[in-house]
């Protein structure tokens, strides 16, 4: 937890070096993290941090997020697993754009209704339907932090958060300096789901 004013931490917790952490969300009172080849979710308690568990997971992790009632995980490719609070598979979206694959699905939010994907090392956001899978809008993110301004190839947008009580959109990436702040034509504060 971070305190959005001062980026300064207001709850921690330290993962063993031998994991890669890519994602996190809250479901049902607990937090699922997801790493990246390492095969694991653990769920945290919000409150202190607090380990509750550990489960399998059989493919990489690249990003997740909830619509409240079921897990939205990535794994770089074209397809979004939708799975219960038990990890357990329900559906697979395979995402499209025109009738072609979209790959490199990396972070995942959940807004308006909608799931949010960043594209990997791209400054594209697709929109996606989360009933279908089809791309309803895209995001041009490439004005927020130029890539001249980076220093290296890999310095990339990877971070979408929603802030629901105030509508606000969060972005940011690998090795930025800034979390920045956007908005967006048609998304309306407080809206989830």
């Amino acid at each position: 937890e971070v305190e959005l004013e001062s980026g300064r931490a207001l709850q921690r917790t330290d993962f063993p070096e031998e994991y890669f952490v890519e994602g996190s969300v809250c479901l049902d009172g607990q937090i699922y993290v997801l790493t990246w080849r390492d095969g694991k979710v653990f769920r945290y308690s919000p409150d202190g941090l607090g380990l509750l568990g550990e489960s399998d997971y059989p493919r990489e992790g690249w990003g997740i997020t909830s619509d409240g009632k079921y897990l939205y995980a990535s794994d770089g490719s074209a397809h979004i697993y939708v799975m219960d609070k038990d990890l357990r598979l329900k559906k697979k979206l395979t995402v499209r754009r025109e009738g072609k694959l979209v790959h490199w699905l990396n972070e995942l939010e959940f807004i308006d209704g909608k799931i949010w994907a960043n594209v990997y090392v791209t400054d594209r956001i697709v929109v996606i339907d989360p009933s279908d899978g089809k791309v309803c809008a895209e995001v041009d993110c490439s004005g927020i932090y130029p890539r001249s301004q980076r220093r290296i190839e890999d310095d990339v947008l990877n971070g979408i958060a929603f802030d629901s009580a105030s509508g606000k959109i969060y972005l940011t990436g690998k090795n930025w300096p800034c979390l920045y702040e956007i908005s967006i034509e048609g998304i309306r504060p407080g809206r989830r789901k």
